[in-house]
């Protein structure tokens, strides 16, 4: 269980007035660590505005117990391949993009752009398997 996050860097940037054709979010986790009897997640979630009207970047934190299993889970995959495993990654994601799209609303009005739409729960699977349902 994710015990808390922080926002730590926020930048919009309206480049020209236009039409908004689309927009791409790009999640990347920079890093996990261990930080006192915690896990630290950083990760920069980031929203291109299509036709390159504008662009969003949010850099975050989330935190879990380093004991806990999704803890223990995640800095495993990290320190083996640089990788979240799917069933840990799931509620990250959801997290990290609950909070990115959250605050992208907030910055999308103050530089009158459209907000970037919530995502729905992440679903990870292996390549080549669809995740279920849940």
């Amino acid at each position: 269980m994710i015990t808390h996050g922080r926002i730590v860097e926020v930048k919009a940037t309206k480049k020209k007035d236009g039409n908004i054709t689309g927009m791409s979010v790009n999640v990347s986790v920079e890093s996990v660590a261990t930080e006192g009897s915690q896990i630290k997640v950083a990760y920069t979630y980031e929203i291109i505005y299509q036709q390159d009207v504008a662009s969003m970047s949010i850099s975050g934190e989330l935190f879990t117990d380093a004991n806990s299993d999704l803890g223990k889970k995640l800095l495993d995959g990290w320190k083996k391949n640089k990788q979240l495993p799917a069933d840990a990654a799931e509620e990250i994601i959801t997290a990290l993009t609950y909070a990115g799209s959250s605050v992208g609303t907030l910055l999308a009005f103050a530089i009158n752009i459209n907000a970037p739409i919530n995502v729905p729960r992440a679903k990870v699977a292996p390549a080549g398997q669809s995740p279920k349902a849940g």
